[in-house]
């Protein structure tokens, strides 16, 4: 029995399901008057069956609600597989948007503030017209073809990207195979458009006939059918192709009494695969696809009604091009592949080299990178976007191996690569393993089985001490000169040790000569913290030494983005395109994941998060060492009544972070506006002096150090602010200690 086309998408009995504690009685009237079907609930069972029976197009969800039953829910639908993934609208209050980030981090798509207007209610009519217009796309997705039953094509091509990710994952082959009814335009026209059509349906019977349970059959064009064959070798795809053309020629087809038989060609490819990313795994399912059309259409060329099998096409022709403008560089190479039994051609550009490949049934192609006036990218990307060469395998070659470079010719399309200092063997490996990916990882993965560095709880007795160093204390940017040399220029970056473990809190730039330090150490395990990914955090991550060190185990832990992963996230820091050395090229052990428990150790360091209120999804820290409580929180805007310093912290936007730092001997805070300051910087996502002189005197702090100073801001002004914040905090009856930060200031614990 086949695959068949899974049904999961029903038509929407209602558009809107509308899930809140409280009730919105003016919403429901507006929708209801647009001609939206709504439907209200308040319990978290009375949400789930609706979302489950009724189909809405759209969800409003307030947030956040009692017993985190907002956060579960949305939790629910992301995790159901067998549903398209709506949009949901989270509705919160005015006070409450410090939540943004846990309510995307839960997965939802956009939000509104109370009270709810005209916009509203435009922006909610928009969502609905798109979100209504892709389930309808999803649901002709999900139909078989109406002619001949099997999969569309649409769902055949997901289910090949798919089929890719299971290669990928278990290491087995997969088989493409591409069948054309050969007979079917004689058919149509000489007995008409109904024969046509009762030959294409028959064809398509004696397809699943022939079938494993396990294939997935399905229509690709007019006449054009694709069987996706799991776990299948090269031999036994060529057995079942067999199997398939025996069976078309041995039952007749009967047209107006005449019995006639049909003729097909099938071109099939056999693949195996390990894939580091998602892109990977899309151009692994583009390229088994190519492969196969290539060999289907030589099997048509030749003659039709037979089985071509890409490999062997490509294994019997040895046929290859060399792309080279240097002739002294080329010849001998030509030589010794030709001693390798290749028939080899030298061409200058990839103009020349394209007619060539069409002529000759070219199955190889050796580009060399650096051709006098053009890169060797252009020659592989004419080559690419010529539809006729789809399938040649090609291999890039230079005197050097150039990372970046070796990356972008793999993202072409390029098998591999080959240094010319090498040995020629090597070359002849690109060219003659089949058995390896046609795309072969050029970089290791991260994070498939490196150590945890975090734990549910602590082990063992606790050390003496722990020590907390500031390698950076600058917010936005690096600084230099005289002006800066007392408090120093580094962007955030501290470092929290004992005498077994190292927990870093932000890569800012400062992160460049703690490494230098660790390496001096002798340490080989770092847990890394990043509060949120903008630059002044990341920017020295890149030149972290120990990340480079084979042997090393490194844990990077931070808040997703609004629509990518922490891990997408760091990647993105180290692109080609802005810098030389790939992330995926650092020779530690690497984890990298989302900051997901609230609260974990690393040795004897209980660590513990909430969301800040900053542009962006950003984390605040809390550390506890046996009796001693630490809060670092560099990047957050805390609330004051009409936005201005001088009224005071607004109590209901700032309940959450006056609980987290309640009762914390120190409290780290950046202050990086001066009260005059922030008036014209309200919403930049940073504090003013007396904002967070409040934090810190409510919080009932015995010290208040100051981080992330503004890159405008030199010595003398700093220890003027210094003053400032010990004035504010006077005023306000504190008795805490106030000290604005310096790199290389230290806080021991213990």
């Amino acid at each position: 029995m086949l695959t068949k086309v899974a049904h999961h998408s029903q038509t929407p009995v209602i558009d809107i399901l509308i899930f809140d504690e409280k009730r919105h009685p003016l919403l429901v009237d507006r929708l209801v008057h647009e001609g939206l079907r709504i439907q209200e609930v308040n319990d978290l069972i009375g949400a789930y069956t609706a979302w489950e029976q009724k189909n809405p197009y759209l969800i409003l969800l307030g947030f956040p609600m009692r017993d985190g039953q907002g956060k579960i829910f949305l939790t629910r639908l992301r995790e159901h597989k067998n549903k398209i993934e709506l949009p949901v609208l989270t509705m919160m209050d005015d006070g409450r948007t410090d939540l943004l980030g846990e309510a995307f981090a839960s997965g939802a798509n956009d939000f509104s503030i109370h009270p709810f207007g005209s916009e509203l209610i435009q922006h909610i009519l928009s969502l609905h017209r798109t979100s209504s217009h892709i389930q309808t796309l999803f649901r002709e997705f999900q139909c078989p073809d109406p002619l001949t039953g099997l999969c569309p094509q649409g769902f055949l091509l997901d289910r090949l990207t798919t089929e890719a990710k299971r290669v990928s994952r278990d290491g087995l082959p997969l088989t493409l195979m591409i069948i054309e009814l050969d007979s079917f335009a004689f058919i149509n026209k000489s007995w008409g458009r109904l024969a046509g059509e009762a030959a294409l349906r028959f064809f398509a019977e004696t397809i699943r006939a022939t079938c494993r349970e396990t294939d997935v059959a399905g229509r690709l064009g007019r006449s054009c059918f694709a069987l996706i064959l799991p776990n299948t070798t090269h031999n036994g795809a060529m057995v079942l192709g067999q199997n398939l053309l025996s069976a078309v020629k041995a039952i007749p087809f009967l047209i107006k009494g005449e019995r006639f038989f049909l003729r097909a060609s099938i071109g099939v490819t056999t693949q195996r695969f390990t894939a580091y990313s998602l892109a990977d795994i899309k151009r692994f399912a583009s390229a088994t696809l190519k492969q196969a059309t290539r060999a289907i259409r030589l099997a048509r060329q030749g003659g039709g009604n037979q089985l071509v099998h890409y490999l062997d096409v490509v294994r019997q022709g040895k046929r290859l091009v060399i792309i080279d403008d240097d002739q002294k560089r080329s010849v001998p190479i030509k030589h010794a592949l030709e001693t390798a039994g290749y028939q080899v051609f030298i061409v200058s550009s990839a103009k020349k080299a394209i007619p060539l490949i069409r002529r000759k049934q070219i199955g190889y192609l050796l580009v060399q990178m650096f051709l006098s006036g053009v890169h060797g990218f252009s020659a592989l990307q004419n080559i690419c976007d010529d539809p006729y060469l789809d399938g040649v395998r090609m291999v890039v070659y230079a005197d050097k191996e150039y990372l970046p470079e070796v990356e972008k010719a793999r993202e072409l399309g390029a098998s591999g690569f080959w240094c010319e200092k090498t040995d020629i063997g090597e070359l002849l490996k690109l060219m003659e393993d089949h058995a390896a990916p046609f795309y072969p990882p050029l970089l290791k993965a991260k994070g498939n089985k490196t150590k945890h560095l975090t734990q549910r709880s602590a082990k063992g007795p606790p050390p003496q001490k722990v020590v907390f160093k500031f390698w950076g204390t600058r917010g936005s940017l690096p600084v230099s000169g005289a002006e800066n040399r007392v408090f120093g220029g580094n962007t955030i970056c501290l470092e929290i040790h004992d005498e077994d473990h190292t927990l870093i809190v932000d890569t800012g730039s400062g992160c460049r000569q703690l490494g230098t330090e660790l390496l001096k150490r002798r340490r080989n395990e770092y847990c890394i913290l990043i509060g949120h990914a903008h630059w002044d955090h990341l920017q020295g991550f890149p030149f972290f030494v120990p990340a480079y060190t084979r042997g090393n185990v490194i844990n990077v832990l931070g808040p997703s983005g609004m629509t990518r992963s922490f891990r997408s996230l760091m990647g993105g820091l180290m692109d080609l395109e802005y810098f030389p050395t790939p992330f995926e090229s650092m020779a530690a052990d690497m984890l990298v994941d989302d900051l997901v428990d609230q609260r974990f150790f690393v040795g004897h360091i209980e660590v513990s998060w909430i969301y800040m209120n900053h542009p962006g999804i950003t984390a605040g820290f809390k550390f506890r060492f046996k009796d001693h409580i630490v809060v670092y929180i560099t990047d957050n805007e805390l609330r004051c009544i009409d936005n201005n310093p001088a009224h005071g912290l607004d109590p209901d936007k700032n309940k959450e972070i006056l609980s987290f730092v309640q009762d914390a001997d120190t409290i780290i805070h950046e202050a990086q506006f001066l009260d005059e300051e922030y008036t014209h910087k309200v919403g930049w996502g940073h504090s003013s002096v007396s904002a967070a002189a409040e934090l810190a005197v409510r919080g009932r702090a015995r010290q208040w150090l100051i981080s992330h100073h503004d890159p405008f801001h030199n010595d003398v002004q700093l220890i003027a602010k210094e003053d400032l914040c010990k004035q504010a905090v006077h005023k306000l009856k504190g008795r805490c200690e106030v000290r604005c930060l310096k790199d290389g200031d230290e806080v021991v614990l213990g």
